[in-house]
């Protein structure tokens, strides 16, 4: 998707705290990750399940000064994390 768009451009992310709002962050983690579809998903838990091997390639894009973001990086690589 992002190939599509104009290289120079700012990518921005919504945090979970801001996403009704106008605050944002600018992304500055892309991290390879693994991932799954899952067959029942919504607005709290995504589409997506990110798993430490047995996935389709993705890619994370994240903001480094997120709270979340450090844990969340240590769960998607223990392969006994996942469920």
């Amino acid at each position: 998707m992002l190939n599509e768009r104009d290289p120079e451009a700012i990518v921005l992310i919504s945090g979970y705290e801001t996403i009704g709002g106008t605050e944002v962050a600018e992304a500055d983690l892309l991290i390879d990750m693994q991932s799954i579809c899952l067959e029942q998903a919504d607005n709290l838990t995504g589409n997506r399940k990110v798993v430490s091997s047995g996935g389709e390639d993705s890619v994370w894009l994240g903001w480094k000064d997120d709270y979340r973001t450090k844990v969340f990086l240590e769960d998607a690589q223990i392969p006994d994390q996942d469920e």
